[in-house]
């Protein structure tokens, strides 16, 4: 088989004038950068551990590396990581100081969690996962340590992708309060992955905004429909609800 170039994960310098990414062009995935009208393309990492993520430094000329040791899933972070050594419920935020050596807790995540510095580094945006398929963002002040929510909702959805225009301004995606078109829940109740509760959270937000929304739980199930008579009826139900709604 031959091997499959590529070329990933781009990150534009402070000044806007390099990007740093990762390719495997010279066989294992390691950092290059260039000048953003292409030129001056040089290799910058020589790690015989693949790269697997790569982020300049807002407020200096210096990249962080996210690398996998033997190709692996234990990575090495630099600068801003997130890491679980001393919450294991967790993945907290930290600071990594390259001048110092020291490393500064900055959020602690009640699960997954990551972070992202603003362009002058006192303040980061945190992403948390409160379940699969429900995230929040959060802006934290280094300084004071204080939090504001960004992404306030009631039920399910997604906030992700956050990203620094300037010291003040922060995008992002989020589907917070975008379901419109009429859906149908099915759930069960003894369900331990996604708890049953959040089934009913997602219902009574779409039943408040007025979107058609019908609610099929089973007593008897949990994640995933184990029983054929379960089975049949979530098919049919689904068939009648298509039937009603396309």
């Amino acid at each position: 088989m031959g091997a499959i170039g590529y070329s990933t994960g781009g990150s534009f310098s402070p000044d806007g004038q390099r990007i740093a990414f990762i390719t495997n062009a010279s066989g294992v995935p390691n950092v290059w950068m260039a000048n953003t009208d292409g030129s001056d393309l040089k290799q910058v990492t020589h790690s015989e551990d693949q790269v697997g993520g790569v982020s300049w430094n807002p407020v200096n000329d210096t990249l962080a590396l996210d690398i996998a040791p033997g190709g692996g899933l234990n990575r090495q972070r630099y600068l801003r990581y997130s890491s679980s050594a001393e919450n294991e419920a967790g993945m907290d935020c930290w600071l990594h100081d390259t001048d110092t050596g020291e490393n500064r807790l900055i959020a602690k995540n009640q699960g997954i969690g990551s972070c992202l510095l603003s362009p002058d580094a006192t303040q980061a945006v945190v992403w948390r996962m409160v379940s699969r398929g429900n995230t929040n963002l959060y802006l934290v002040d280094l300084q004071s340590g204080t939090e504001q929510l960004l992404t306030p909702h009631v039920g399910v959805a997604l906030s992700q992708s956050p990203l620094w225009l300037d010291n003040d301004t922060v995008v992002f995606a989020s589907n917070v309060d975008r379901v419109i078109a009429p859906t149908i829940v099915l759930h069960g109740a003894n369900d331990t992955n996604v708890p049953v509760v959040e089934a009913e959270q997602v219902v009574e937000n779409l039943q408040e905004r007025g979107v058609p929304v019908q609610y099929v739980l089973f007593e008897d199930e949990g994640h995933g429909w184990g029983k054929v008579e379960n089975r049949v009826t979530s098919d049919v139900e689904i068939v009648r609800w298509f039937e009603e709604h396309l």
